[in-house]
């Protein structure tokens, strides 16, 4: 798509070729300029990449987007992971005869409720 409105570069990321009129804009971002990379060729693709990373690496881009399907996957089990966990502690701890070590209101210990001081650092008994 050519875009006739002019690109907003406040941080000075792109070059001034870039920030040109009848340039590509990113769908994403309608006040950038699609990064060159981003064609539109991989799955998913509206040329978000706000701070041109990627630069004119082809290499870095597919490690990056690698990375980003690695972590929204990790995301999605934590998802699932975190509810289960509090549901399953009680009835899996009493069944090999260990102490739950949920916290207070049988939530999963964390930063939040303050429950990390009753998980051993090697996690092999209560505190």
């Amino acid at each position: 798509m050519i875009s006739t409105k002019p690109v907003l570069d406040p941080l000075n990321i792109y070059t001034t070729t870039e920030t040109n009129d009848n340039v590509a804009i990113s769908e994403s971002l309608p006040f950038l300029p699609r990064p060159a990379l981003l064609d539109q060729t991989m799955d998913g693709d509206v040329g978000f990449d706000p701070f041109n990373s990627t630069g004119d690496d082809a290499a870095k881009l597919y490690t990056m987007r690698e990375a980003e399907v690695k972590h929204g996957r990790i995301a999605m089990l934590a998802v699932v992971g975190w509810p289960l966990s509090e549901l399953l502690d009680k009835p899996i701890a009493f069944m090999f005869h260990l102490p739950a070590v949920l916290g207070h209101g049988d939530k999963v210990p964390s930063l939040m409720n303050g429950g990390l001081d009753i998980i051993s650092p090697v996690y092999c008994d209560k505190v």
